[in-house]
């Protein structure tokens, strides 16, 4: 029973740690599947508009910003870098 509870621990734990990754690489890697997860949700509704928006925001972010601040657990500097990306985007369309 031990085992078992222990094994499920170290389960959780490294899929919560891939869920918070702080690395930047990581965070860009979630975020492009999220577009493309949004691209093929558009695909199968039949719109042909790509997320441009979606591409343009993960162009636009400093991951690299965005990794140390969640790191910090600054959650404000994490909103602004977001937010960031999305003015620019905007400025751009």
């Amino acid at each position: 029973m031990k085992k078992s509870v222990l094994a499920l621990s170290v389960i959780l734990t490294s899929l919560l740690g891939t869920a918070y990754a702080d690395d930047a690489d990581i965070l860009k890697q979630f975020d492009i599947r999220a577009c493309q997860s949004e691209a093929k949700e558009q695909a199968d509704a039949g719109q042909d508009e790509q997320p441009l928006n979606c591409q343009c925001k993960i162009d636009n972010t400093d991951y690299k910003s965005l990794a140390a601040a969640k790191k910090q657990g600054d959650l404000a500097k994490v909103q602004k870098i977001k937010q960031k990306a999305r003015d620019a985007c905007t400025e751009n369309a």
